[in-house]
This record gives structure tokens, C-alpha cells and sequence, in this order.
């Protein structure tokens, strides 16, 4: 619930489309993720699959949770290692 109420205030941070699970994409959300812990990603419009079942296998490419989607928009959500906490306490 709480990782909800946050995403609300995000603004999508990777588009996906047509072409569904990219390389690319899935790279660039993967370091989105290293950074921040909660993304909001951006589902394609037309699909051959359920938006929510699209955004699970965002999620499993990226080794992170699907936490739930809204619209076209999904939250994506992989917890820090400890180490990346501690920096982040640290700054």
C-alpha cells in the first residue's frame, strides 16, 4: 500500500511498446531500479498479452516485484542490497 501511495507521485521512467520486452529496456529499468528501488514504467496500448501479466514479466526480466498497475502505467519495485542502502545513508 505504501509503495503505491509513492508511485503516484512518479512519473514513468521507461516507455514500452509494440516490439514488448527489449533488451534495452529492460537494461535501462534494471539500473533504474539499482537507483531508486520504486519505478513507474509505461505499457504498451495495444498488446497480445494482459497488461498486468506483461508487467509481471517486466518484472521477473529485471529480478524485481510488479507492485500493480493503473491505466497503462505499472510500479515496479526491487529492494537495495545493504550496500547500496549504506551509501545511500551515507550521502
Amino acid at each position: 500500500k505504501e509503495l503505491k501511495a509513492q508511485g503516484q507521485r512518479l512519473e514513468a521512467r521507461v516507455h514500452f511498446g509494440k516490439e514488448g520486452l527489449n533488451e534495452n529496456a529492460i537494461k535501462d529499468l534494471t539500473v533504474l531500479l539499482a537507483k531508486n528501488e520504486l519505478v513507474k514504467i509505461k505499457l504498451p496500448r495495444h498488446g497480445e498479452i494482459a497488461k498486468d501479466e506483461f508487467a509481471k514479466q517486466i518484472a521477473d526480466a529485471c529480478g524485481a516485484e510488479f507492485v500493480s498497475s493503473v491505466g497503462f502505467s505499472a510500479l515496479i519495485y526491487k529492494k537495495h542490497s545493504g550496500i547500496i542502502a549504506v551509501k545511500k545513508a551515507a550521502s
